[in-house]
Formats: structure tokens, C-alpha cells, sequence
């Protein structure tokens, strides 16, 4: 017997199909074949899960204090330490932060920031400020939302550029491959286009599939300053953008020779690849978490954006497109209330997504005042391992007067947790891809 379901672990969202036995017990993840979207492909990660979801050291059933409890008297502690805290500190003493898996998890997600909404507290955090929320605050800059994202039309383009990005030992973030890496980037050379690998090394997917550009780590923005300079007189303003005299005066005050001596590029690889991309009849441009995580992934994706504009290759066929349903996607964001921008206690740092950066999680749990974080509920996430500074931050954990954690495992983080909250797989409920549809 089958039936179909759909990986939640990126947003390629591949379709699966789940063969089971007859009492209907899961047996073995497969591709579906069938599926529009993934054209019979997914990932080891996906077709693997069912050893993750049986895995023996699994959390099965509450615990409070270390010990196994039912479940109602693990939420009824929980509860009414939250709201002891609230009532002698705030709202803010609250704190909530949640991993990537809650933002593919529909029901959890709107529950999650229902939660914070209801409790009224500022100090929500989230993963993707250790690898993507530049793309969402760059999405901001240019678009005005940062769920208006522009994805990359691999499937029809000429020319790629992609920055920062290995699909062939992961999928790339942010678009969706349909068929696989191997599909996308093989197809591209067999239709007689180029790929154009942009990193530190010679990494897998450039062994296999086109040229590798070698650049120093972090620099990414300034070799795209350097090619907006040079095919900044090939762009036509027609009137839709705003602030292009200015950020092409930028640009050209910046020195190709400089721009070389920065990348460790040479000046006439840099003046080539802008001919590439003004020759070709179309180029898509791909920044991943390889920039992202740099000191200028904001300015880089905005970069991305206007490069792809001056050459002519944005919000076109083979270039950059923006998903129809976008404009749909940006009235929910707002009805959810994660465009209420705000800023954090501690430095004064603006909110993302509703979200604040996770790296000053610590110093708003640590640092004296009114405000501070006292309770801290981690859902899909072990800040512990992931946000920078764990030492601080694990000092911070233990100086917690509640800390509960909701998970499939024991996390480093739960380790530390006055309550543990068993979660459910993904293959274990029921769910909508909300979060992965501008994607696929």
C-alpha cells in the first residue's frame, strides 16, 4: 500500500510517497513520480526520515525537572510559570525562539506567532538570522516586503551565476530545483548554456557543472559592485525604479582596481563576466547561505537585484521571476502582524520578520532592566549549537527561571530545560505547504 505526503525539511517541498504494510505502518519513503513539482526527485534527507522519526533516543513523553510526567501536568507547570512571570515582569520577560522546522510546520507556525501575539512580547527570535533573513531585509530595501522574493529561472536561462551555493552536496536555499541538481545544472550545459560557480573553493557542483571563479571569502558584494559598474550603462530606467542614479553612483565610485584587489579577481576575469552577462540572452543570478552569512549578505542581495535589472534579466523568462501569488503573500504577512517592526532592548536592533537576531538572545536574557528575559519557550530549535557565542548563551539558559523546549530530541539547549515537550514528526500529522509555495 501507498500513500502520498510531501518532505518538510527545505522549501523544495518534494512530494514523497510513503509505502506501508497493511495495518499501514510506514515502511520505506520513496520519490512520487508523480509529483508536479518534484518530477519524481527528492533528496536523501527526505526519503531517510523514517529513521529520524524511529530513532531510540527519540523524547516520547513529557518531562518536568527530569522527571516523566503526563502530559497535562507538564502544560499546567508550564502555563502557570509563564504567567507568574508575566505577572510580576511583563510580557517582554517572555521570550520565544523557534527553528526552521516551525516554518514548515503551517499549524505550528501560525500557533507560534499567535503565542507571541497574545503574550504580547517583543522578544521572538528565529534561525533564519544565522542564514537567510538578509534576503528577507533585502527584500524590504527593494521590494518593499520581505516576502516579495525574485527566484532565479534556472530551468530557461543561459547564463548562471550562482554565489555562495553547492547544490550538489545540498539543496540550495530559497529556490526550488525541480528534478534535482543534476537535472537544473546539467540541463543548463546541455542546452548549451553556461554555469558560473562563484566561491572561495572549487566546490563539488563547480567539478561538475561549468566554471569555477575563485573569490576570498566575504567579497562577494564587492565583485558585484564591480560588475553593476560595468553594465550600469546598458540599463534602461524606464521609471519603475527608484534610487537608481544613486546606487549607480555608488557603484562607480568604487575602482575596478580596487574591486579587484579586494576578491582576488583579476581585473579582466571581471570585465569578462560582464560581457557574459550582457551578451547572453539571459542570466540568472543566485546568491545562497555562502553569502548570506558574510559581513555584506544584505548589501549583496540587493546587489543580486539590481544587477539582474541593469542587465535586463529581472522579472523575465531565464532571469529573475517574481512568484504571482507574491502580492497574496505579502497581505498575509501583514494580517499575521509580522510586518509590526520593532526594536530590540538590548542595542537597539530592528526586527526582521517580526523576528529580532538571535545573536543578542543572550544579552536580553543576561543584562539587568526592566524587560528582560526571564522564560524562554524553544520550539524545533537548539539556539545552544547554532547562535553565535554559546558560552554566553549557555550561561544564559541556566540563568533562566523557565526554560521549555519542544522537540523530537534532547537537544544541547534541552539539556538545560525545566520542561521538554514532545513533537510530533512531520510525517505524523497533518500540514499545508504555506511557507514553501512562492518556492515551487
Amino acid at each position: 500500500m501507498e500513500s502520498t505526503t510531501y518532505c518538510r525539511i527545505c522549501e523544495a517541498a518534494c512530494g514523497l510517497r510513503v509505502v506501508t504494510d497493511a495495518q499501514g505502518v510506514p515502511l520505506r519513503l520513496r520519490p512520487d513520480r508523480e509529483h508536479p513539482g518534484g518530477h519524481g526527485y527528492a533528496c536523501a534527507k527526505g526519503t531517510r526520515f523514517l529513521e529520524v522519526a524511529r530513532h531510540p533516543e527519540r523524547l516520547l513523553h513529557p518531562q518536568l525537572d527530569g522527571q516523566r510526567v503526563p502530559w497535562s501536568r507538564a502544560l499546567e507547570a508550564v502555563a502557570t510559570r509563564l504567567r507568574r512571570i508575566v505577572d510580576r515582569h511583563g510580557p517582554h520577560a517572555v521570550g520565544l525562539y523557534f527553528g526552521n522546522p516551525t516554518a514548515f510546520d503551517a499549524l505550528g507556525l501560525l500557533t507560534t506567532l499567535g503565542l507571541a501575539k497574545d503574550l504580547g512580547t517583543r522578544n521572538v527570535f528565529y534561525a533564519g538570522s544565522q542564514d537567510c533573513n538578509n534576503k528577507f531585509a533585502g527584500a524590504q530595501i527593494v521590494h518593499g516586503s520581505p516576502v516579495v522574493q525574485a527566484f532565479p529561472d534556472l530551468e530557461h536561462t543561459h547564463l548562471a551565476l550562482v554565489l555562495g551555493s553547492n547544490p550538489y552536496v545540498s539543496q540550495t536555499s530559497f529556490v526550488h530545483l525541480a528534478g534535482g541538481s543534476a537535472a537544473i545544472f546539467g540541463g543548463i550545459l546541455e542546452r548549451g548554456g553556461r554555469v558560473v560557480w562563484v566561491d572561495p573553493r572549487r566546490s563539488e557542483s563547480a567539478r561538475r557543472w561549468g566554471e569555477h571563479l575563485p573569490i576570498r571569502p566575504g567579497t562577494d558584494a564587492w565583485l558585484l559592485l564591480g560588475l553593476l559598474q560595468l553594465c550600469a550603462d546598458e540599463a534602461r530606467d524606464d521609471g519603475r525604479v527608484e534610487g537608481w542614479p544613486q546606487l549607480r553612483a555608488a557603484a562607480g565610485a568604487v575602482s575596478l582596481d580596487e574591486v579587484a584587489a579586494r576578491t582576488g579577481i583579476a581585473r579582466a576575469e571581471i570585465e569578462a563576466l560582464a560581457a557574459r552577462l550582457l551578451a547572453a540572452p539571459s542570466a540568472a543570478l543566485h546568491m545562497s547561505v555562502g553569502v548570506n552569512q558574510g559581513g555584506f549578505g544584505t548589501l549583496a542581495y540587493v546587489l543580486v537585484q539590481a544587477l539582474s535589472w541593469a542587465t535586463g534579466n529581472y522579472d523575465r523568462r531565464g532571469g529573475l521571476l517574481v512568484h504571482p501569488l507574491a502580492g497574496l503573500l505579502d497581505r498575509a504577512y501583514r494580517w499575521g502582524g509580522l510586518g509590526n517592526a520593532h526594536r530590540s532592548r538590548v542595542g537597539g536592533f530592528g526586527s526582521v520578520l517580526g523576528t529580532l537576531p538571535a545573536g543578542i538572545m543572550a544579552d536580553e536574557i543576561l543584562e539587568p532592566g526592566p524587560d528582560r528575559i526571564r522564560a524562554l519557550l524553544v520550539l524545533a530549535g537548539d539556539p545552544l549549537r547554532s547562535v553565535p557565542g554559546a558560552a554566553r548563551t549557555e550561561q544564559a539558559l541556566r540563568s533562566l527561571e523557565l526554560l521549555a523546549c519542544v522537540d523530537m530530541f534532547v537537544s544541547a539547549t534541552g539539556q538545560h530545560a525545566h520542561a521538554l515537550l514532545p513533537a510530533a514528526s512531520w510525517l505524523e500529522r497533518w500540514d499545508l505547504s504555506l511557507i514553501s509555495l512562492p518556492f515551487t
